[in-house]
């Protein structure tokens, strides 16, 4: 059940929107690093309920086997968190990658045969007050960003408190796709929630650009520290919903606001699949110490 979790969601990170690909049932299963082990981590899995009762989330805490630093370790939350875990190599995790490893808390869902329909729901902004739907899969519910925030907030952030020591000023979020859109939904919302958002490969084009259109009213961050915001695009919306220069002035409108940082990571050059593979080693480097190594 776990493995096919994985494959499903993997082809929606990889398409970046929440499609799926018609032959992936042909293709070979990927298993995650969880099932494959690791000589740098070890790890737990919880069950989690949703609020309402009509999800229940599978949350690994991947922990360091090196010791903690004395304010505790960084924390990477991943999106998808059987895909994540399914793309992530072990040898990302080395010590002599990572200046400072951060704990893993990857969120994904127990059950596999609703997972793609779960994180629709769970990963899209509110339009309005009425009933939110998909505009891909329009009988599927939207707009649950601000349950998913506060399932993190209010349960999974102290699930992780009790499990393994951890910085609470070192907290990155990453997520690709319909995750994209979750990172900047509550990087508009809760700013001071993560300190460090990688953005991958956002569905910009979901419901005409929205994502795009809350930016004009975002107003920057407050604080004496500054939030940190990597952006990682590629080719041009495929949905032909946003200018393809969608992701660059986004970039440039958020750049220009009172507390924040922005790092656009532009490729135009790399699909859905090359944005995954560079931005999810680039998280775990930003998580450690705040900066990515630059990659060709």
């Amino acid at each position: 059940m776990k493995k096919s979790c994985s494959l499903m969601l993997a082809g929606a990170l990889l398409l970046g929107t929440g499609w799926m690909v018609p032959t992936q049932a042909q293709e070979p299963k990927k298993t995650t690093l969880v099932e494959r082990g690791s000589m740098y981590y070890s790890f737990e899995t919880h069950l989690l309920d949703s609020a309402d009762g009509k999800r229940r989330y599978r949350v690994y805490i991947g922990i360091p086997k090196q010791p903690a630093p004395m304010m505790g370790y960084p924390a990477l939350f991943l999106l998808d968190g059987d895909a994540a875990l399914a793309q992530l190599q072990d040898v990302w995790l080395s010590p002599h990658k990572l200046k400072s490893p951060p704990v893993l808390v990857a969120i994904g869902y127990a059950d596999a045969a609703d997972a793609m329909q779960e994180r629709t729901y769970d990963y899209t902004p509110a339009i309005g007050s009425g009933r939110n739907h998909d505009d891909v899969r329009k009988d599927w519910p939207a707009g649950g960003s601000r349950a998913f925030l506060d399932l993190i907030e209010q349960r999974i952030k102290p699930l992780l408190t009790q499990s393994v020591p951890v910085d609470p000023n070192r907290q990155t979020l990453w997520g690709h796709g319909y995750g994209g859109l979750f990172v900047l939904d509550t990087l508009y919302r809760q700013p001071q929630a993560f300190q460090r958002y990688v953005a991958s490969d956002v569905a910009f084009g979901w419901q005409q650009g929205f994502i795009l259109k809350r930016a004009q009213e975002f107003q920057g961050v407050g604080g004496a520290r500054p939030v940190q915001l990597w952006l990682y695009s590629g080719t041009e919306d495929l949905t032909r919903k946003v200018a393809p220069e969608a992701a660059k002035r986004l970039a440039e409108r958020l750049a220009g606001l009172p507390g924040l940082q922005v790092t656009p990571q532009v490729r135009p050059n790399l699909g859905p699949e090359g944005i995954l593979s560079l931005s999810l080693p680039a998280a775990l480097e930003v998580a450690s110490d705040g900066a990515a190594t630059p990659r060709p």
